[in-house]
């Protein structure tokens, strides 16, 4: 049988239970004086008077020592464990404080944080270990950290050390941290114990196995009280990743918000020379994305940033990226015999120079592996597929017209998962004149030709042209013609790989030479390309920032600064002198590499989206393997064996303050 205390600190209230004695003694009556004749009267005040002799007032001492030392009993809220207890009451202790240091722990409640409130609990944790006993602070961060290497008996100096500490920005290593605790008590002789001290964050914590060995004690502190309301920007993506010069750039700033009640915030968008601001309505536990549009510079890495107005949670109210800006793109073109058009390749080599920010390539053979940022097909047989799935996958988009065979329509149903409708074969058909019609007046395509300053994309005569390619998911059409035949759509779920099925040749077809050809043709470069950008740069608090730039340098010319100018550690990566890293995991912020003081790249590191909603677990999963939990030091339970002794022993004050009034009513 095991009783825990949790308010131990209260055990020297126990010394109350004396009270009743105390009263008893000191509130004794003196006898009143009486004038009389004959000692009968003495005799009657002696016997009222001498009131602890009697059996009445023993009764009435006990029963109020009683009620004192049950009520106190109470107030230290013990708890019952019927199971063997992991170790003796005078045995050594070993124990090692696993203390959430992720950002989630920087959120204030009431006067401080939440960090503070752990640190305050293993300051009262050690306080009550003696001399004898070993103990050792973990701080749970993305990589755990040990004040010690191994437990130590110098209490002072981790009280110190509980003292000093500072939370990170980064996210917890809770499976890493629970074994290292369970190293440095491997080797332990005594109680073995472990205190894990955090918020228990819902979205961190949600369905991590905590059980621990026979032989080890584990418990858990929660020092989260209130259920913490928050607002902030969860990614901040652009689309294209990689633009040119002069290319407009789309900012996209998800936001998040954790509370019940609806939200009104403004987003504050940075890039290049541009300010924009924007007003956002979220929902209860709703979310929103904010857009905002920005010229791409001079070529080189270009900063963006967006931010909220601060709230009680600072941490996710900025987020910063870097979008690397390029003078031109690289765009190849892969042409083969069986291609219908023969004019297509050609015109699309034109059309490119006409542009001016592409630079067109050749390719020979599709697994040459040379990067590039557009792949264009002319008369694609289905050759090569895992090479064109690859390059797809690597970021590239593809723009194909097949040819007319089978096995070409299977390959693009394979590399972009579009499933074509049953149907005729695909073949070549030279037949009467058609025209076109947009199919999808609202896509981004389109979006220069909606003032009528570029003409009509779909003016143009054709008489010539794929026939069957209709798909029936997975496809978005652009240009189909007057009949409902696809002209041009885009397939596969992110909508990389576009189908031409639009003859060039003055035989076929005057829609190459309509003035609209050209913007038609740069839009369609830009919007499939902005399409395979839906990732977000830069990495998260706590992982080392890297660069690579494009020449040799030494570790002395590379220096790595913050926003205000500060130093940070740096330390060269890889054996070719082109590789650096930071020392240290960085805190969110923008970061500068500089060569011999000249910027050359940027680091953007972001505050981790999973910290921003504060939530906590139910009390039942915190409890969840058969551990003991606490509430900030004041509840305490266990999911499986655990009885609270304290509600009874409130009763039971109750009961003999009752009884010693039922003595009291009664006469001698």
């Amino acid at each position: 049988m095991n009783v825990v205390f949790l308010n131990a600190a209260l055990t020297g209230f126990l010394a109350l239970a004396l009270l009743p004695l105390l009263v008893h003694l000191f509130a004794r009556a003196r006898p009143p004086e009486y004038r009389f004749s004959s000692n009968t009267f003495i005799r009657r005040v002696v016997r009222e008077t001498m009131r602890v002799r009697k059996p009445r007032e023993w009764l009435l001492l006990l029963l109020r020592t009683l009620a004192v030392l049950a009520l106190i009993l109470a107030f230290l809220r013990p708890f019952w464990f019927p199971q063997k207890p992991v170790g003796g009451v005078f045995q050594k202790r070993n124990v090692v404080f696993i203390v959430d240091a992720t950002a989630s722990m920087a959120a204030v409640e009431g006067a401080q944080t939440r960090f503070s409130a752990a640190c305050a609990e293993v300051a009262h944790g050690l306080s009550g270990l003696s001399a004898s006993d070993t103990a050792d602070i973990l701080w749970m961060r993305a990589a755990p950290e040990a004040v010690f290497p191994a437990l130590s008996n110098n209490l002072r100096y981790l009280q110190d050390a509980a003292r000093r500490a500072t939370v990170s920005s980064e996210t917890g290593a809770i499976a890493p941290a629970l074994k290292r605790a369970l190293d440095l008590l491997e080797n332990a002789e005594g109680r073995r114990e472990i205190r894990v001290i955090s918020d228990f964050q819902q979205s961190a914590w949600a369905g991590v196995e905590t059980a621990v060995p026979k032989g080890v004690e584990l418990q858990k502190i929660q020092v989260s009280h209130e259920e913490a309301r928050n607002t902030g920007i969860i990614r901040l993506r652009c689309e294209p990743e990689s633009p040119v010069t002069g290319e407009e750039v789309v900012l996209f700033c998800d936001i998040r918000n954790y509370s019940p009640q609806a939200r009104h915030c403004s987003v504050y968008f940075s890039g290049g020379e541009t300010r924009q601001s924007q007003e956002v309505l979220l929902g209860e536990w709703g979310a929103a994305t904010a857009v905002c549009r920005v010229k791409a510079g001079r070529p080189g890495p270009m900063a963006v940033s967006a931010a909220l107005d601060e709230d009680n949670f600072p941490g996710d109210d900025k987020r910063w990226a870097v979008v690397p800006v390029r003078e031109s793109l690289r765009v190849g073109i892969y042409e083969t015999p069986e291609c219908p058009d023969p004019a297509l390749a050609a015109t699309w080599r034109k059309a490119l120079a006409a542009l001016g920010w592409a630079r067109v390539e050749k390719v020979s053979a599709l697994d040459s592996g040379d990067p590039l940022d557009i792949l264009m097909l002319a008369g694609w047989t289905g050759e090569g597929t895992e090479a064109v799935q690859s390059r797809m996958q690597a970021g590239t988009a593809v723009i194909c017209f097949p040819a007319p065979t089978a096995a070409a329509l299977a390959a693009v149903a394979k590399v972009t998962g579009a499933a074509p409708e049953p149907g005729p074969a695909l073949r070549w058909e030279e037949a009467a004149e058609h025209t076109l019609r947009l199919a999808d007046n609202k896509a981004d395509l389109f979006r220069i030709f909606t003032q009528g300053n570029y003409g009509d994309p779909s003016r143009g005569h054709l008489r010539a042209r794929l026939t069957g390619g209709r798909w029936r998911e997975n496809a978005a059409p652009l240009l189909e013609y007057d009949d409902g035949v696809p002209a041009l759509a885009r397939l596969g779920k992110n909508a990389a790989f576009t189908w031409w099925n639009l003859p060039v040749d003055a035989r076929w077809s005057d829609w190459a030479g309509q003035a609209e050809f050209i913007p038609l043709f740069g839009e369609l470069l830009a919007t499939c390309r902005a399409r395979t950008g839906a990732g977000e740069s830069g990495i998260e608090a706590g992982e080392p920032a890297t660069a690579r730039i494009e020449h040799e340098a030494l570790l002395s010319e590379i220096t790595l600064a913050d926003d205000t100018g500060a130093a940070c550690p740096v330390v060269a990566k890889g054996a070719d002198g082109r590789g650096f890293a930071s020392r240290d995991p960085l805190k969110p912020g923008l970061y500068a590499w500089n060569f011999r003081q000249t910027p050359i790249a940027y680091s953007a590191v972001n505050f981790p989206a999973i910290e921003s909603d504060l939530r906590a677990l139910p009390a039942a999963e915190v409890t969840r393997g058969n551990a003991l939990a606490t509430l900030g030091g004041h509840l305490l339970q266990d999911a499986n064996t655990a009885t609270p002794l304290w509600p009874w022993l409130l009763a039971l004050g109750c009961l003999l303050l009752v009884a010693e009034g039922g003595v009291l009513l009664c006469k001698d």
